[in-house]
């Protein structure tokens, strides 16, 4: 009788695993074909503008390797949509708030940036919880002040 509930429970755990794996892989798909897309570009100068949305920097406790950045969508004083990269910004912005971005260079060292995802309530499908990134592809590196 033991054996046969460790391997019910064994059975179980298994399942869910995978589906934790399926799941897993279906983002990193994700992130992987969204980030091909974006068009990154070299900000020259010093720019103000508005945030439209802001993802803060998720430090990565298990991965001491890589850096982390923020993600944040502004709309320029020229009316341009943009994502602004922020390494190592855990700080806040509201959306509307007026922000200063000066140009950075692109890290040295892997970096990684915030995704979020849910699952969908019809479905159970794992989709992306912003639509900013797939729209919003114009790219480049800044310290946010």
């Amino acid at each position: 009788m033991k054996h046969i509930i460790l391997i019910f429970l064994f059975s179980i755990s298994s399942v869910c695993y995978s589906q934790n794996n399926k799941e897993a892989a279906k983002a990193l798909e994700y992130i992987i074909s969204t980030q091909g897309q974006w068009k990154f570009f070299k900000l020259r100068d010093s720019i103000n503008a508005e945030v439209i949305i802001h993802f803060k920097c998720i430090r990565d406790k298990i991965n001491s390797i890589s850096q982390c950045a923020s993600a944040t969508i502004v709309k320029t004083q020229t009316g341009d949509s943009i994502r602004i990269l922020d390494l190592a910004n855990y700080n806040y912005y509201q959306s509307g708030q007026k922000i200063k971005i000066i140009p950075a260079k692109k890290p040295s060292v892997k970096t990684h940036y915030p995704f979020l995802f849910s699952n969908d309530t019809l479905t159970g499908e794992l989709s992306s919880s912003s639509n900013f990134d797939k729209t919003i592809l114009r790219t480049t590196w800044g310290k946010i002040e």
